[in-house]
């Protein structure tokens, strides 16, 4: 989705952009200011060189908001599931009934899904996927 905002800061290779909440990205959950305000901020990146105070064109792509949900809540319960499954397997009662290896293998998956989800999200910030683009700057400031 293509946005118009104002840059505000400038930090090296990215840019704090200040935009007004749209309908549209109302309920997105990639800004970090909440949904009292009718203005927004979000970090860019900042290929184009936008100085501060310059109105700037906005590509808010990156990691959808369905992504973002699959990893942080079905993937625990999709390790979870797999946990069980093996531990059920490796157990030497294999024949079927209850097994305590099942949930323990349930248990060690879930658990390592966190860790995972730490280190996908690790690498979303160190590479910058993810997040929006400063893909033009359409005025400089006093030009408006």
């Amino acid at each position: 989705m293509l946005e118009i905002g104002r840059v505000v800061e400038v930090r090296g290779e990215t840019a704090l952009v200040q935009m007004i909440r749209t309908a549209a990205c109302a309920s997105c959950g990639k800004c970090a200011s909440g949904h009292q305000s009718s203005l927004m901020q979000l970090e860019a990146r900042n290929p184009v060189g936008a100085g501060m105070g310059d109105m700037v064109k906005l590509d808010t792509e990156g990691l959808t908001p369905l992504r973002a949900a699959f990893v942080v809540y079905l993937l625990p319960l999709l390790m979870a599931g797999v946990g069980y499954a093996i531990g059920s397997i490796l157990s030497p009662s294999a024949g079927g009934g209850d097994s305590p290896y099942g949930l323990v293998g349930m248990g060690a998956m879930f658990a390592l899904a966190f860790p995972l989800i730490r280190l996908y999200d690790q690498y979303l910030t160190r590479t910058g996927r993810g997040r929006p683009v400063i893909t033009e700057v359409l005025s400089l400031p006093g030009e408006e």
